[in-house]
């Protein structure tokens, strides 16, 4: 799992800090879904999650992940 913080000073953070936490899982069609469904910023309460955020999360995954999970999204 991903940890996504927002941090209490206002700010987001990945797998680092204290403040609301969500967690999405380890594998490119979850990270898909939460972005078109704006999960995150739903879970997080914030109105506006900036796609380099997702972007971050996406490069964090191993290549395999990434390649498997993009084949099977199309």
């Amino acid at each position: 799992m991903l940890r996504v913080v927002r941090l209490a000073t206002g700010g987001i953070a990945l797998d680092a800090g204290f403040g609301r936490s969500a967690y999405v899982c380890r594998s490119a069609p979850c990270l898909q879904i939460a972005w078109r469904r704006k999960g995150l910023q739903k879970s997080l309460r914030v109105g506006h999650l900036n796609d380099t955020i997702y972007a971050n999360l996406l490069n964090r995954l191993p290549n395999s992940l990434l390649t498997k999970g993009n084949a099977e999204a199309r």
